[in-house]
């Protein structure tokens, strides 16, 4: 036993492998839904609530521009997903904390400390909230923008610069 340290001159004891229990997942994991939208809708609803309006933005948008009235839809559509986003993250901060929640809902500043300390938590309600922005903004703007009959000046008319009056 040259060349190696011990702290006393027995032998050290044996080692005896002892194996794990099995570890069965099926007490623990709650069941999964049959359907599939249940299924769906279990998860996360933020990407089919951003993908649905996006559609109508884009739908509403390009309709729009043919028939201008449809831009108060636009408008409206909008202040909804907007409304929706705030709610979204009111959800939110409920099921990280009814009472932070509270204290949100009654105080602007407790909100914005609220989030500048759980930005991960705000990601989310802030992308929909700024599309039903963007939606309203488009819905503003988007009558304006349509093909003019009718031009400024006359494309026909001819400047003669060698010609000034004295």
């Amino acid at each position: 036993m040259s060349g190696e340290y011990r702290l006393s001159d027995e032998e050290p004891p044996k080692r005896r492998h002892v194996p794990l229990p099995p570890q069965f997942d099926d007490e623990d994991s709650e069941p999964e839904p049959e359907s599939l939208l249940a299924r769906i809708m279990a998860r996360d609803p933020f990407p089919w609530m951003l993908g649905a309006s996006v559609l109508i933005w884009v739908g509403l948008g390009l309709a729009s521009r043919k028939w201008p009235p449809l831009a108060f839809v636009l408008i409206a559509a909008g202040t909804v997903v907007f409304i929706l986003g705030q709610v979204y993250l009111y959800v939110l901060i409920y099921l990280e904390s009814p009472q932070d929640a509270l204290l949100s809902f009654l105080s602007g500043w407790y909100r914005q400390f609220y989030l500048w300390q759980n930005p991960e938590l705000a990601l989310k309600p802030v992308l929909l909230s700024g599309v039903g922005i963007l939606m309203i903004v488009t819905g503003s703007f988007a009558p304006h923008y349509r093909k003019q009959q009718h031009f400024a000046f006359e494309p026909r008319q001819t400047i003669s610069v060698g010609s000034m009056p004295s």
